[in-house]
């Protein structure tokens, strides 16, 4: 890019000088400045583009894309505005989609055919523009640096390299350590986003990026990775892109040892015998337990009849070759005149509910049910690196249960960094920090660790292991 003279014209295309137009306005905040220009400018062109695309690519152009931009789903979607990938799609739909041509010759990009038809009537700065768009490629940038209102430094994990991108509204939001699916495009100075995906992906799924990379690498005899490597990859980046979105946005399916969809129901019956009598009628669903296990811990009044007990719905385990292996299928509670039955699926509610209906006949008067869905239960569901038991939210864990609870989180992370992590592909910590690409993904593990440990209450914090596992393994 040649340096404006300060007679030629204004690269801004207003058609002035440029020491009468934007000479003036750039010596005060030169970047600033021209950050705002390119905005705008970029706002300009996206609307003649998107016209462009019609004309010249027929009705059905961004149909297609959209379709191509998606991996090609089973039932061809229509453009959907409201979907989080179209802050992605459309820069990449202007600027880098290329038409399948099965090898015949190559379709100029949308931003390309408008370049070749109209660079007569555009300004310097237009074409500049234009140009860096078209021959920049979207990659995974993660966040080195954060200056919350100005910008961060991104670093291309494909390309390595790093670019401060001026950007005033997500710099306030994200943090270092996020990755961006996105297109860093650099003019003169100034690096800008040229396009990105509105939500920032944690450093958990780094280690797949690098997986990938090294394919790359593999694909490319070790060589450096350039922005054609970026292009000739575009599919498997996509698809990348569109697998860690759906890992992070999609709840997963849970379901019981019998393959059922895990939904709570607790089920609520009156009783119109003795808990004695109903209990009676009951415990042959306890499946290979005596119920004198049963009756050490029940409750009786003072004439030594029963009035509270808790018993299991089992059943014998056809996967296991073993005699005396057993399934629980639900918890049982009788209370005084109260049934109450806790159940994880649809249809183990349908079955109990027969069951019990048919040994209590009468006796037993349905309720209601409560209903919790998978979804809500996710909802309030800690992260995957959140200590097992909802004990350890708990604020009044007493000193010696506290004590308990530190010497087994000191034993998991000295044993972490010798276990064999699928995210690791199979190796050990230890082992991966030896090669530099395993550093990486090790660095990036106990970083996603330690910002889900940020969200935990003051219990029993992990800080120090994660710490220390750092200095074991010479992260630090």
């Amino acid at each position: 890019m040649h340096r404006v003279g300060r007679n030629d014209p204004c690269p801004c295309g207003s058609g002035k000088k440029y020491k009468k137009c934007c000479l003036t306005k750039t010596s005060i905040q030169p970047t600033e400045f021209l950050y705002k220009k390119l905005r705008q400018l970029e706002d300009k062109l996206v609307e003649k583009l998107m016209h462009h695309a019609k004309s010249a690519f027929g009705d059905f152009a961004m149909q297609e894309a959209w379709f191509e931009f998606l991996l090609f789903p089973e039932d061809e979607p229509d453009v959907d505005f409201e979907s989080i990938h179209t802050q992605a799609f459309f820069p990449w739909f202007l600027f880098n989609w290329n038409r399948d041509t099965e090898g015949r010759y190559r379709v100029p990009r949308v931003a390309e055919s408008y370049l070749n038809r109209n660079r007569k009537k555009l300004s310097e700065m237009e074409i500049n523009f234009l140009e860096l768009s078209y021959n920049h490629e979207f990659s995974f940038h993660e966040v080195t640096e954060c200056h919350p209102g100005e910008g961060f430094m991104a670093k291309d994990i494909f390309l390595e390299r790093e670019t401060f991108v001026t950007e005033h509204t997500s710099s306030k939001s994200i943090q270092k350590g996020d990755i961006l699916f996105a297109k860093v495009i650099r003019y003169d100075n100034l690096g800008l986003l040229g396009g990105s995906a509105p939500f920032s992906i944690t450093p958990g799924f780094k280690p797949s990026i690098l997986d990938l990379r090294a394919r790359m690498r593999r694909d490319d005899e070790g060589l450096p990775l350039d922005t054609e490597d970026l292009r000739m990859w575009d599919i498997e980046i996509r698809e990348l892109y569109l697998a860690i979105h759906h890992q992070m946005f999609t709840p997963p399916t849970l379901t019981n040892t019998d393959g059922h969809l895990l939904v709570f129901h607790e089920i609520h019956y009156e009783l119109s015998c003795s808990p004695g009598v109903a209990y009676d009628q009951l415990k042959a669903l306890a499946l290979g337990v005596h119920d004198e296990e049963w009756l050490d811990d029940a409750e009786y009044d003072a004439n030594n009849q029963l009035t509270k007990i808790f018993f299991k719905w089992m059943k014998a385990d056809t996967k296991k070759k073993l005699m005396g292996d057993y399934t629980t299928l639900g918890d049982l509670t009788i209370d005084g005149k109260t049934l109450k039955i806790s159940v994880n699926s649809k249809e183990r509610a349908e079955i109990i509910r027969k069951e019990v209906e048919d040994r209590l006949g009468e006796n037993a008067k349905y309720q209601a049910t409560k209903i919790q869905s998978q979804e809500s239960m996710l909802s309030g569901a800690r992260t995957p690196d959140g200590p097992p038991s909802a004990i350890l939210e708990s604020s009044e864990l007493d000193s010696e249960l506290q004590a308990h609870m530190e010497k087994m989180l000191e034993k998991h992370w000295d044993q972490w960094i010798h276990d064999q992590l699928p995210a690791l592909n199979g190796k050990s910590p230890i082992e991966s920090v030896k090669d530099p690409d395993g550093r990486e993904k090790v660095i990036a593990l106990l970083n996603d660790i330690e910002r889900h440990e940020q969200k935990r209450t003051p219990q029993l914090k992990q800080q120090k292991f994660i710490d220390r596992a750092r200095q074991q393994l010479g992260l630090e």
